[in-house]
């Protein structure tokens, strides 16, 4: 009759040797994770295996229904590997003293890598759009979040532009070439004077209701470029404390001061 041994997921740390003649107790030599048991990839049977973890064992169990497994609980997946590599990390690390660590990492970070790279199969994350780690990628590469597809567009159409420092209160929101470096809290509001996102108003220039905003909101005339920048010009400046009477022609103060027209 055949006798078999499995490798304990405790290792060497297991406190029930004695009742488990059929697990084998090999040192375990890794290094213990930084993260320690608040760790985000406790589920990851790679990382499991390269990494200890306080109040955990070494090792995830094979799950019974391996891939096809349909239960994404935590409890269930920081505790059973579903068909990962987990078990050549471990194997590798048990190979020789010398040869173990070196063998093994690149056979956890391709490992990893490809993990990352496999969106289809992240876990929901039970804080949704409340969890505080949607900004790391490594979180989000494991970790599904409701809404974020919205938060990534929300990213995306800035990609390139600094918050400017003025926010809301920005005085050269109408400026184009100021708009393509900076980005505004508000400009989602005026989101639809974008030529992108409306249709091109059949009248052109000589439309009658190129003052009224709810037309302009749907409706995009060739020259309201100009127009906008006419507009703004004195909405949103600073009125000059001389009035119709400063001389000051410069066009940096112009820009930031507005001046009644003269007479």
């Amino acid at each position: 009759m055949k006798k078999y041994s499995h490798p304990c997921p405790y290792s060497e740390l297991c406190t029930n040797k004695e009742k488990e003649p059929n697990l084998t107790h090999e040192p375990h030599r890794a290094k213990q994770c930084p993260s320690k048991s608040s760790c985000q990839k406790l589920h990851d049977p790679v990382h499991r295996a390269q990494y200890r973890h306080p109040d955990y064992p070494d090792f995830l169990i094979p799950c019974q229904d391996g891939s096809s497994c349909r239960n994404k609980k935590s409890d269930h997946r920081i505790k059973y590997s579903h068909g990962e590599q987990g078990e050549v990390v471990r194997d590798k690390i048990h190979e020789t003293p010398h040869r173990s660590l070196a063998k093994a990492q690149p056979e956890y970070q391709e490992s990893e890598t490809h993990h990352e790279r496999n969106n289809d199969s992240s876990t929901v994350r039970r804080f949704g759009p409340d969890c505080r780690n949607q900004d790391d990628n490594d979180h989000c590469s494991k970790y599904s979040h409701s809404g974020e597809n919205r938060v990534k567009h929300a990213r995306s159409s800035s990609p390139e532009r600094i918050a400017c420092r003025h926010g809301s209160d920005c005085r050269d929101k109408n400026d184009r070439q100021h708009r393509s470096k900076f980005s505004h809290p508000d400009e989602s509001e005026s989101s639809p004077s974008s030529n992108s996102a409306r249709i091109t108003c059949r009248h052109g220039s000589g439309c009658r209701d190129k003052n009224d905003r709810q037309h302009c909101s749907k409706f995009s005339h060739p020259d309201e470029d100009r127009n906008q920048g006419h507009r703004g010009s004195n909405q949103d400046k600073t009125s000059c404390r001389h009035g119709n009477k400063c001389f000051d022609k410069d066009p940096q103060h112009r820009s930031k001061y507005s001046h009644p027209d003269k007479k």
